[in-house]
């Protein structure tokens, strides 16, 4: 027991020796007899430092740094913080990058994985020219808040690992070329409040599990290839403000009710996606919606009513829709653009639609309404383009159009309409587009007051018996519109004559 102490370099014996003659090389490579202990080992933050560096200097080389549109101090010996497009709190050897915000660089290339070496809180990579797949070793960043590769040139799968980045509250890959599967790995992202995959080619089911994140306040799915029915478990994400799912390239079945349960949406989306079936009644209940945007699908049954207090936008058009127009929609004053044309809509147009005084588009062509032209639509003052072309309207157009001083399209035509062109129009100087071709009841004269539409492009009244007088300055006039289709008065019409002529412009002045 003895001997085995002598020997392990605490006791006696040949450790005791070893150990001299140790400190005696040491002071004898000392010129004035200090004694200098041996030099520590490398620090982890020094070792942070030197990864840090070393993963800046990957990304450069694998994608054209020589060639990006800034790139101060890369590769050089300043500090790290002070290289272009890298942030770093503090010191940076001692809390280490926090951000590399290079978007809209010019970067091309692939991402290399060494990326993963950073301690990134957020990576900003998008508008670039990058290609190639999403390193999947991006996920080893697990305080990574912020991801962003959107438009770029990226291809391949989602990398299911992207769900075990928790910190995750912002995932932006939209605009690329990412195909496979939605991952429901991505319902592990319990931060999440962004998620943007849109303009990309995803395909098959959405995730019924996105549902459960909490948080998620946008959610943009738009163009891409996704199949099967919305899942209403999305109804669930009650923080949900904008939903974007339009012209995606198949059908995505009924829009669930339970979709009215997202009391935050401000902004929902489904246009141009096979949407089918009626619109759940529960949409028209969601007081914080401003956008509703169901255009260009296979949606039937009537136009429910909106009780949305703040509803700004809503798009119907070019569906399946039947059963009149809500007079109900008069009031909501918050409205500024309504687009119903192209559907099966029947009965007459409601006059309490001119109530909306803040609307500045209003779309009801293509339908099936009837009767007269309300002469309360003159009351919408903000009114810029007015549609009601194709459809079934008789009786004269109403003088009280001429009312609407900021219009700048009236589209009338293939109707029943009948009577002349009513003077007042030339007072409607901001228009650029007039069409009442296809109404045969329209006649007479036109009003030569139309010379003070100097701004008209448009002029569209064939299939009516409307004509020109033979007037040298209106006929200058007609020459100067662009695109014009009009006749001329015969030459034997008794309106052609001085007084009728005189009688035509005292009735455009009043």
């Amino acid at each position: 027991m003895r001997r085995a102490m002598s020997m392990d370099g605490t006791g006696g014996g040949l450790g005791a020796l070893l150990l001299a003659a140790s400190w005696a090389v040491a002071i004898a490579g000392c010129g004035d007899g200090a004694v200098e202990p041996p030099p520590a080992p490398p620090s982890a933050d020094a070792n942070h430092a030197v990864q840090d560096r070393a993963a800046l200097v990957a990304l450069y080389n694998a994608t054209d740094g020589p060639n990006w549109i800034a790139s101060d101090n890369w590769l050089t010996d300043a500090p790290l913080e002070d290289w272009f497009g890298v942030v770093a709190y503090g010191n940076n050897a001692v809390n280490g990058i926090v951000e590399l915000r290079l978007t809209g660089n010019g970067l091309a290339g692939r991402i290399p994985p060494e990326l993963a070496h950073l301690r990134l809180r957020s990576l900003y990579l998008g508008y670039n020219e990058l290609s190639g797949p999403i390193p999947p070793e991006l996920a080893a960043i697990r305080q990574l808040g912020s991801l962003h590769l959107n438009n770029n040139e990226l291809s391949g799968p989602i990398p299911p690992e992207l769900g075990a980045l928790g910190d995750l509250g912002d995932l932006r890959l939209s605009h690329n070329h990412l195909t496979g599967s939605f991952p429901p790995e991505l319902a592990n992202l319990r931060n999440l409040r962004k998620l943007y995959l849109n303009d990309n080619e995803l395909s098959g089911p959405i995730p019924p599990e996105l549902g459960d994140l909490a948080l998620l306040e946008h959610l943009w799915l738009s163009r891409n290839e996704l199949t099967g029915d919305l899942p209403p478990r999305l109804g669930k994400l009650a923080n949900l403000a904008i939903l974007l799912l339009d012209r995606n390239r198949r059908p995505l079945g009924p829009i669930p009710p339970e979709f009215g349960d997202l009391e935050n949406l401000r902004i929902l989306d489904l246009s141009r996606s096979g949407i089918s079936g009626e619109i759940p009644s529960t949409l028209g209940e969601l007081k914080r919606l401003r956008g509703l945007y169901l255009h260009g699908n296979a949606l039937t049954g009537p136009i429910p009513p909106f009780r949305a207090t703040l509803l700004e936008r809503l798009w119907l058009s070019d569906n399946e829709l039947t059963g009149p127009i809500p007079p109900e929609l008069g009031d909501r004053y918050t409205l500024l653009d309504l687009r119903f044309d192209g559907n099966a809509l029947t009965g007459p147009i409601p006059p309490e639609l001119g109530r909306l005084r803040r609307v500045r588009q209003l779309h009801l062509g293509r339908h099936e309404l009837t009767g007269p032209i309300p002469p309360e639509l003159g009351r919408i003052q903000a009114l810029q383009e007015l549609r009601l072309r194709e459809n079934a309207l008789t009786g004269p157009i109403p003088a009280e159009l001429a009312d609407l001083a900021e219009l700048q399209e009236l589209s009338l035509d293939a109707n029943a309409l009948e009577d002349p062109l009513p003077p007042a129009f030339g007072h409607l100087g901001h228009l650029h587009r007039l069409l009442v071709n296809g109404n045969a009841g329209l006649a007479g004269p036109l009003p030569t007051s139309l010379v003070w539409l100097d701004g008209l492009q448009l002029f569209h009244a064939q299939g009516t018996r409307l004509c020109a007088l033979p007037d040298p300055a209106f006929l200058d006039w007609l020459e100067a519109v662009p695109d014009r289709q009009v006749i001329r008065c015969p030459v034997a019409s008794a309106d052609q004559t001085e007084p009728a002529r005189r009688r035509t412009m005292a009735a455009s002045m009043r």
